[in-house]
């Protein structure tokens, strides 16, 4: 039935133990994004540092350079199922003392950030994780497909997110905000729980130090040795570099450019992903979950990545230059569409890449490299938009997504891409 009215790449929702797990998942994706509005916000009025409020995405992204391999090597080793739900029950605790502390004005900028570094640790070691059992659920030739819902449910949730979170916020405040997203950890649980351990590949036994050193040896080698992962992680890295410096300064955009209050950034923010208006919503994954595969048969997916990457930096560049709710949110829809072509084209990638054996781990390093860079774009763009001006930040933001370009011929995703 699912197939018939949305269409074939929608087929894995009729699988129970999938579409529990992708509707958990769009809750708790919902939350963060609610969770990204309130402590984005809430930096913003408990200090004017510019680095500092760019510094909510640093906390959240920073600990992947530290506990995302380690959470690839656990995913290779040990039960996917049961890691999962360990790592929902800490970043469901973090969250709830950030809402505790929000709600007894306890909160402080450097409070704020340390608790939410709390949550990037849990977040770290849960997506390798989580990435793999999806495809643990499906076969290789769905592959493409779960990559696709899976970005598909993170962009509703990016475009429901900040308009929910910026309108509860502006109602209830930002402690019930975080409240919020904390209970969306219990929706991932619950999909979880019921999963049977025969239909996950059997863990190793023995997980000891000599084990991991092993693993972390065995993937280190397989992206030494790979003829494409090396180049499509850099492509990624180049790509998100600045992007997420745009995104880390739209607090101060919507603050202080545009003069909104919480409610217009959580706006600005969904805008991202698919748009400002409800009516507007899912129009970037429809395209990461439709569009994206057509246009493979079509074109060569580096021509359709080329064409979004300069799509994408002439979009930052009109937020820059544009201080306009309305233009600000016609720039950012399209913005969001090509965000999520350029991150399907480059997830899938790493995907078919990637043998069973060392996909945790292979995943592990696209999830570094996209934390990681993520974590540097916001924490540079933002010290750059304090020693200038948040104008001037953002602008260069746009002409260093540009030079991306440059990378497409030397490190094409083609030949990967096109394997099915």
């Amino acid at each position: 039935m699912i197939t018939k009215i949305l269409g074939p790449g929608f087929g894995l929702l009729e699988k129970p133990d999938f579409r529990n797990l992708w509707g958990g998942n769009l809750f708790s994706n919902t939350g963060t994004f609610m969770m990204i509005i309130a402590a984005g916000w809430e930096m913003s009025s408990l200090t004017h540092n510019a680095a500092l409020v760019a510094m909510v995405q640093t906390a959240l992204s920073l600990p992947f350079f530290f506990f995302v391999i380690p959470g690839g090597i656990l995913t290779d080793l040990v039960n996917h199922r049961r890691l999962l739900i360990l790592t929902q029950v800490w970043m469901m605790i973090s969250v709830s003392l950030i809402a505790w502390c929000a709600w007894t004005d306890r909160l402080t900028p450097w409070l704020l950030l340390g608790l939410l570094t709390l949550v990037g640790i849990g977040t770290a070691v849960h997506q390798p994780a989580w990435k793999t059992i999806l495809q643990d659920l499906v076969t290789r030739e769905q592959s493409a497909s779960a990559v696709a819902l899976n970005s598909l449910n993170y962009n509703i949730g990016q475009a429901l997110g900040p308009f929910l979170g910026g309108l509860l916020a502006g109602v209830a405040g930002v402690a019930s905000v975080f409240a919020c997203k904390a209970l969306s950890y219990l929706s991932v649980i619950g999909a979880l729980w019921p999963i049977p351990d025969d239909q996950l590949p059997k863990p190793k036994t023995g997980v000891t130090a000599v084990t991991v050193l092993s693993s972390l040896g065995e993937g280190w080698v397989f992206l030494r040795t790979s003829p494409i992962l090396g180049g499509v992680l850099l492509r990624y890295a180049c790509f998100i570099l600045p992007a997420s410096g745009m995104m880390a300064l739209l607090p101060l955009e919507a603050r202080r450019e545009l003069g909104t209050g919480v409610f217009g950034y959580g706006a600005l923010m969904g805008t991202l992903g698919v748009g400002e208006l409800l009516g507007a919503l899912g129009v970037g994954a429809v395209v990461g979950a439709f569009f994206v595969p057509g246009l493979k048969q079509r074109y060569s997916i580096d021509s359709v990545v080329k064409v979004t990457l300069v799509c994408f930096s002439l979009c930052v560049l009109g937020v820059s230059q544009w201080d306009s709710m309305l233009t600000d949110d016609l720039f950012l829809i399209v913005g969001g569409v090509a965000w999520s072509v350029m991150t399907v084209t480059h997830q899938v990638a790493v995907q078919f890449c990637s043998p069973d054996w060392v996909r945790g781990r292979t995943t592990s390093f696209y999830m570094l490299t996209l934390q990681g860079t993520t974590a540097l774009g916001s924490m540079a763009f933002g010290w750059i938009a304090q020693q200038t001006s948040i104008r001037e930040s953002i602008m260069l933001c746009a002409v260093f997504s540009m030079l991306g370009i440059l990378l497409i011929r030397r490190f094409p995703l083609t030949d990967n891409s096109s394997k099915e």
